[in-house]
């Protein structure tokens, strides 16, 4: 039976770490084993800055700005995954394994809000982090030492000249579920009650269709990246183009059939336009040279630098992830109003000079592609 699944090519680099397993290698021979595989603790949050205050020299009345938020406390990472070899069952038992996740960071304070300008109100207090989550246990994996056990193979990195020439073989190992962890190990072990034991060794041919009607020495040299994860296929595209395409599975043969090639152009051709000055809001165009026709979520990072022309020296204003609420896009521009960012307003006024850089993250049907941006502004 053939099963046709209808999916977009992922990008991100760090897909080659989801399709191998991350494990500390035990044989169990009847020794005393006392192991600590616990995971990391989470970061804390970062407290919000306090808001400063508006430049009330207009004699209009201004609202005090909120405090900056704080940030998300980082989630404890798993504890490590034990794969251990046994001749006999009984000699777990000498086998003491710590595999708690690590406790979650705790979030940052929101800052305080502004005072207003003639009559305004005081700006609110940011709103506080989330507290990290608490990492998982690790998972158990147990392996006879009389299995046929072999080492997997799930994850590739390669040109696409290279896939189209030949397929790829990947090996993954099967495992089955079970319960009763705790009874096998030794009782001061902290561990999750689920196992994994080895069933055999499955291999897969991935092979890759190329349409006609484009040619592929155009895209030879694009590095592409293929991992097997819960039996289904992962393709990230690392350069170059991006692809859609269609996956055929018929039992252990896999078909990457490609669709259309759509070109990184399409994302890439961005610059800064004008940086415009009213009052306190400055609004900062970032270009788009072409209109993709496909679906494109668009994220900013902006660091600013006030250059001094007097004494030379430069002060970093801040680096901003920038919210979408003061991001507007008409038919070809990004408008960026920069001027709400919680840094002073002697900044804002005519005559600085602004150093900005705008990294910019742009993702469409899974695939990221970051441009970084700079510009030299006298606002």
């Amino acid at each position: 039976m053939i099963h046709i699944v209808k999916i977009f090519l992922s990008l991100l680099v760090l897909f080659t770490a989801a399709s191998s397993l991350s494990a500390e290698n035990i044989f169990a021979d009847g020794t005393t084993k006392v192991l600590n595989l616990q995971g990391s603790d989470g970061f804390n949050g970062e407290d919000g800055k306090n808001a400063y205050p508006p430049d009330c020299s207009s004699g209009n009345r201004i609202q005090g700005r909120k405090g900056d938020n704080g940030t998300d406390g980082e989630n404890g990472s798993d504890g490590l995954d034990a794969k251990i070899t046994f001749s006999s069952i009984e000699d777990l038992k000498n086998i003491t394994l710590d595999q708690r996740g690590g406790i979650g960071g705790a979030g940052g304070q929101g800052g305080l809000g502004s005072f207003g300008c003639n009559g305004g109100l005081f700006g609110a207090i940011g709103d506080n982090g989330i507290d990290g989550d608490t990492g998982n246990f690790g998972k158990i994996y147990l392996i006879p030492v009389s299995a046929n056990y072999k080492k997997e193979q799930v994850s590739k990195v390669l040109l696409l000249k290279d896939f189209n020439d030949r397929p790829l073989v990947f090996t993954k190992n099967i495992w089955d579920a079970s319960e009763g962890a705790k009874d096998l190990f030794h009782r001061d072990s902290k561990i999750s009650n689920q196992y994994y034991i080895f069933n055999h060794t499955e291999n897969y041919t991935i092979y890759l269709k190329w349409p006609e009607r484009y040619s592929l020495d155009q895209f030879s040299s694009a590095k592409i990246a293929i991992a097997l994860k819960d039996n289904k296929i992962i393709l990230n595209s690392l350069n170059g183009p991006i692809f859609d395409y269609t996956i055929f599975v018929d039992g252990n043969n896999i078909t990457i059939v490609i669709d259309n090639v759509v070109s990184e152009t399409s994302l890439t051709h961005l610059s800064l336009g004008k940086l415009r000055n009213f009052g306190e809001e400055l609004y900062l165009e970032v270009k788009e040279k072409y209109n993709p026709y496909i679906h494109v979520d668009t994220k900013f990072v902006v660091s600013i630098v006030a250059v001094n022309e007097e004494t030379g020296k430069n002060e970093n204003l801040g680096h901003f992830a920038i919210d979408r609420s003061i991001v507007n896009k008409d038919e070809r521009d990004f408008i960026l109003n920069i001027g709400m960012l919680n840094f002073p307003s002697k900044y804002k006024r005519i005559n600085t000079k602004l150093k900005i850089h705008v990294s910019v993250y742009r993702k469409t049907r899974g695939q990221t592609r970051i441009l970084s941006l700079r510009g030299l502004f006298r606002i």
